[in-house]
Order: C-alpha cells, then sequence, then structure tokens
C-alpha cells in the first residue's frame, strides 16, 4: 500500500536539531525527560511555527517536563491516575474532527483508559479534542505565538489502556497531521528509546516512500496509522 507519509529511525540519544527547521510537527513519545537543550530546540520550535504533541510515558520525571511545560506556559502533569474510565466526549466541531463522523448521534465505540494523567488548571486559550468520561482533559490544543502544542494526558502504550489501537485518535493524529503541512514537510516521533522522523510527501512523491519502524516504537499504534493514512 501506498501512503502519504514516509517513516524514518534515528536514536533518542542523537537527535538531528537540524531537521526541525525542515519541520512542520514533531511529537514527544514516552520521554522519561525532557533535557535542557531539546527544551531549548521545541522551544524555539514552537515559537516559530511547528506544532508539537506531547504523549507521556508511565515514568517521567516531572522536574524537566513541568519546566518545558511551565515555559510554555501550559498546565503542568501533576499525578498518575490509575482509574478504568472511557474516553468521553470528542469535539466533532474541532477541525481535527469535523467531517470524519457522518452521524453525530451514532454510537462510536469508545476506547478503554486504565491510566491518566491529573494536569494543572490553565487560564491558557485552548481547544479540547478528546476528553475523559469523567470530563478530564486526554488531548487539548494549545495555541503558542506562530505554532502550538497538543497536550496528551495518556501514553501510546499498553499501560495506558487501548486508545493507541483505536481509529478515533488515529483520525486524530491524522488530521492533526495533515493540518501541519504546509508542501512536503518532515515531522518527527521522538521515543522512549528511539525517534521516529515521518515525511509527509506530496501526492505526486508517493510512489518515492517507504515505511521503516524499529522493534521498540510500539508498532500497533503505528502500523494502524498507516493503515488509516494509507491510499
Amino acid at each position: 500500500k501506498d501512503s502519504l507519509f514516509l517513516f524514518h529511525s534515528m536514536p533518542i540519544s542523537n537527535v538531528n536539531y537540524t531537521l526541525f527547521k525542515e519541520s512542520q510537527l514533531i511529537i514527544l513519545d514516552q520521554l522519561k525527560t525532557i533535557s535542557t537543550g531539546l527544551q531549548d530546540e521545541l522551544y524555539k520550535f514552537v515559537q516559530t511555527g511547528g506544532k508539537l504533541i506531547l504523549f507521556p510515558g508511565e515514568e517521567i520525571d516531572f522536574n524537566s517536563w513541568n519546566q518545558f511545560l511551565t515555559r510554555l506556559e501550559l498546565p503542568n502533569y501533576q499525578s498518575l491516575q490509575n482509574s478504568t474510565l472511557k474516553m468521553g466526549k470528542i469535539n466533532l466541531e474541532s477541525v481535527y474532527f469535523k467531517g470524519t463522523i457522518e452521524n453525530k448521534n451514532q454510537s462510536l465505540e469508545m476506547p478503554t483508559i486504565t491510566k491518566y494523567f491529573k494536569v494543572s488548571n490553565s487560564s491558557h486559550t485552548s481547544e479540547p479534542i478528546i476528553q475523559l468520561e469523567n470530563n478530564s482533559p486526554l488531548l487539548t490544543y494549545f495555541p503558542i505565538q506562530k505554532g502550538g502544542v497538543f497536550l496528551s494526558t495518556v501514553g501510546l502504550s499498553d499501560p495506558f489502556g487501548n486508545a493507541h489501537k483505536n481509529a478515533l485518535l488515529f483520525v486524530a493524529m491524522h488530521n492533526i497531521a495533515i493540518m501541519s503541512q504546509i508542501q512536503n514537510n518532515i515531522y518527527h516521533v521522538i521515543g522512549k528509546n528511539n525517534e521516529i522522523v515521518f515525511s509527509l510527501a506530496s501526492f505526486e512523491e508517493r510512489d518515492k516512500c517507504s515505511f521503516t519502524i524499529s522493534e521498540t516504537c510500539f508498532p500497533h499504534f503505528i502500523t494502524g496509522f498507516k493503515e488509516v493514512i494509507g491510499s
């Protein structure tokens, strides 16, 4: 199958910051710590128009994560809640979901969340994209200067439940990627042990695309994502 997205990988220990200037979207996936150097580069990336998606892991260094979130004037991660909930309200008026579900009254199969991070309140302008059934945020968008940040309270792994295997999250991720593009874009996933780089190719260049993934980077989510966005 052809795909609009081209996947590459590189180790998190050797992130190529020069690629950030060519990128439209970066995904941080289950990083335990965000180094000051990475914080600086991501801050500049967002300020100058880039979009950033933050997915936490089970074990995070609250100090480094919240230092970065505070710098962006975003809610801080407070504590990991071990509660089983369903995904709740989907913002069907959001540009990331609008038009994707034909019948707004249809019953959707909601994924189960088994863990999520509680976050602090914030006065920052925001757009809720997905909420939990207890009205806690799951995925929220915060515009920042010329760019913006998508903050998730769940990670892309089984301990958090099965949201990362559900089509609703695939749709949101797909549309975030599409909305972030300008001609040919490159965006990155920085994983727990790896950074996966996704290159968004133009329709004319799809035959030049390829798909690569390391064994440690959650094939359930990535494979499903590829199937949803592929042609």
